[in-house]
C-alpha cells in the first residue's frame, strides 16, 4: 500500500478499467482495512457510485479531487516504465541472426 496520500495504491487502481474510471470520474486509489478510497471528481453520480461499491464489494471512503488534480491522477495511473531486454541474436521467432548469416554464405558459394 502506498504511504503518500496522494499516490494511488497499484493493486487498488487495477480494480476498476482505466475507460471506467475515466468515463465517470472515479479512481480506485487504495485499498483500507474496511472498504476502498474512491478518488472522484467534482460531480460525480450517485449512480457510478452504487455501481463501483458493487464492484468492489465494500463501503467507500471518497475524495473529491479538483478537475485538474483528478486529471492528473488519472494519467499518473497509466504511468508505467517497462523494461524489456531481448536478445540482439533473435531476429523473429523463427530464425537468428547467426541463421540469416549462414544463409547468405551458403548462397555466396
Amino acid at each position: 500500500m502506498s504511504s503518500n496520500p496522494l499516490t494511488p495504491d497499484a493493486r487498488a487502481v487495477e480494480r476498476l478499467p482505466y475507460a471506467f474510471a475515466k468515463r465517470h470520474g472515479v479512481i480506485s486509489a487504495r485499498q483500507l482495512e474496511a472498504g476502498f478510497e474512491l478518488w472522484v471528481r467534482p460531480g460525480v453520480r450517485a449512480g457510478v457510485l452504487a455501481e463501483v461499491q458493487r464492484a468492489l464489494g465494500g463501503p467507500l471512503a471518497l475524495r473529491e479531487l479538483a478537475g485538474d488534480a483528478f486529471e492528473a491522477a488519472l494519467a499518473s495511473r497509466r504511468a508505467a516504465i517497462i523494461e524489456l531486454r531481448i536478445d540482439p541474436e533473435i531476429i523473429t521467432t523463427r530464425t537468428t541472426l547467426s541463421a540469416l548469416r549462414r544463409q547468405a554464405e551458403t548462397a555466396k558459394a
